[in-house]
């Protein structure tokens, strides 16, 4: 996949979210769908869950329309989580806890470990999709294997930490042993030094950690225009749209 994969147009994306927003469309002549999805809308804004429970989560669409709808929504899902990955970079960049009891070092290993967790999501996401819209198809199915063992060997790093992180222990780094051995040095020695080497360490993980989240959400979102790129291809209800 990877080959074809950096050839995707740069702007698959939007032509997907167009086809998609008109592929929607469809869906208001399903008698029942525009009030159903208003009254929605009203029963959230007012936080009117009883009423919410009461008309239903779910809206009988029918057969051919709800395996689409699925195809699509699981698209939308897997783009959300991409935008999760890009926004640990500015998680890195800043400091949000001064006066809390969460202090840098602990700020950077949550970040570390939220960000391999992005990663796993997306896959998972991405799986979700393909397998969706392969229940569309019935000819020209996608090869849902071949992408996502190379997604697996793109990612392995992380997907590697985070199967270490929530099967056996925290994620762990020299520069983190060295922020808290300096935090310790600023609590018994020379406080002002210690301390700014300490927040220099901090810097230092977070700008290079930033820049390497910003890389790879840009190769996950090769993934994201692929997968967008072969339903505009194979999904003739997108291409009718």
């Amino acid at each position: 996949m990877t080959p074809e994969a950096e050839k995707v147009e740069i702007n698959s994306f939007d032509r997907m979210m167009r086809s998609t927003a008109t592929w929607i469309e469809k869906l208001n002549l399903v008698p029942g769908w525009e009030e159903w999805q208003k009254s929605r809308v009203e029963c959230v804004a007012l936080y009117d869950l009883a009423d919410l429970w009461e008309q239903g989560l779910d809206f009988p669409l029918p057969a051919e329309l709800e395996v689409q709808h699925s195809a699509i929504m699981s698209y939308l899902s897997m783009s959300v989580s991409l935008a999760a990955v890009s926004d640990c970079e500015y998680y890195f960049r800043r400091y949000p806890f001064k006066g809390l009891p969460v202090g840098r070092r602990e700020h950077l290993r949550y970040t570390c470990e939220n960000y391999f967790s992005r990663i796993y999501e997306f896959g998972e996401r991405m799986k979700r999709c393909l397998n969706a819209v392969n229940s569309t198809l019935s000819i020209g199915k996608i090869d849902i294997k071949g992408i996502l063992k190379s997604f697996d060997a793109e990612f392995k790093d992380e997907l590697r930490a985070r199967n270490r992180i929530h099967h056996h222990d925290s994620f762990d780094d020299v520069l983190f042993d060295k922020m808290f051995l300096t935090g310790v040095m600023a609590d018994v020695g020379n406080r002002d030094i210690w301390q700014r080497e300490m927040r220099r360490t901090y810097r230092r993980f977070g700008s290079e950690w930033a820049q390497r989240v910003r890389k790879r959400a840009n190769r996950v979102a090769i993934y994201r225009d692929a997968v967008g790129e072969a339903m505009l291809t194979n999904c003739s209800y997108l291409q009718d749209s």
